[in-house]
C-alpha cells in the first residue's frame, strides 16, 4: 500500500475533500458548533483499495482518517 498524504488531497469546499489519486471524496455538514464537524460523514470511496492503473493501492482506513482529520481542520480554521 502506498503512504496516504496532506498533499494528495483537494479542497473542494469548506465541508468536502477529495483524495485524488483514488478520486475518493468526503464531505460533513456544517455544525453550528465547528467542533462537532465531521461527526458524520459522507464518503465515495472511487477507487480506494482497487490497485490503480499506475500500480498504486491506498488503503481506504488511511484515505478516511486523513480526510476526517482536514475536514476537521478546515471546520476549526487550522487547514488551509
Amino acid at each position: 500500500m502506498n503512504k496516504v498524504t496532506r498533499e494528495q488531497f483537494e479542497t473542494m469546499s469548506d465541508t468536502q475533500v477529495r483524495h485524488t489519486p483514488t478520486r475518493a471524496t468526503f464531505s460533513t455538514y456544517q455544525y453550528v458548533d465547528p467542533k462537532n464537524a465531521a461527526n458524520t460523514v459522507i464518503e465515495n470511496l472511487g477507487r480506494a483499495g482497487e490497485t490503480l492503473p499506475d500500480g498504486e493501492e491506498y488503503s481506504p482506513a488511511e484515505i478516511r482518517a486523513l480526510a476526517i482529520t482536514l475536514l476537521r481542520e478546515r471546520a476549526l480554521g487550522e487547514g488551509s
